[in-house]
């Protein structure tokens, strides 16, 4: 996964099944030239597989995000697992319902390119995105 997120910062992937949407926030500084921009990561909850429990569903995902900055450097970092609970009560037969998760990135500097990979743990699944942010 970690090959075809570094690819991915290069050539647009077609390989996006969940139909992940990326996004960026404001971006913080941390000194010099360091930032800290949050990423976030937004899925259709149709688009995972879904433990069932007495009172909330659990979707287990492994996450690799990497970052290209104006001189070309590429960053891929190591895979993240996350957990998703969400409440019986919450969960829609909306197949547009969405989930965000905020992942926040340590920069030297404004991204010229961002890409995530994201494996379902339940189903196997696997998709790619990339963003390409305007520049300031």
């Amino acid at each position: 996964m970690r090959e075809r997120v570094a690819g991915a910062l290069f050539v647009e992937l077609d390989d996006n099944l969940m139909r992940l949407e990326l996004s960026l926030g404001e971006a913080v500084s941390r000194g010099g030239k360091k930032l800290e921009v949050p990423l976030q990561v937004s899925i259709p909850l149709a688009s995972l597989e879904w433990m069932p429990g007495e009172t909330e569903a659990l979707a287990r995902l492994e996450l690799v995000v990497g970052t290209r900055d104006g001189r070309g450097e590429v960053a891929v970092v190591a895979p993240v697992l996350r957990e998703l609970r969400l409440p019986a009560s919450e969960r829609r037969p909306d197949p547009e319902q969405r989930v965000a998760l905020v992942l926040p990135l340590v920069l030297e500097g404004p991204p010229s390119a961002l890409a995530v990979g994201v494996r379902d743990l339940g189903s196997g699944l696997i998709s790619y995105a990339r963003l390409r942010p305007t520049a300031p």
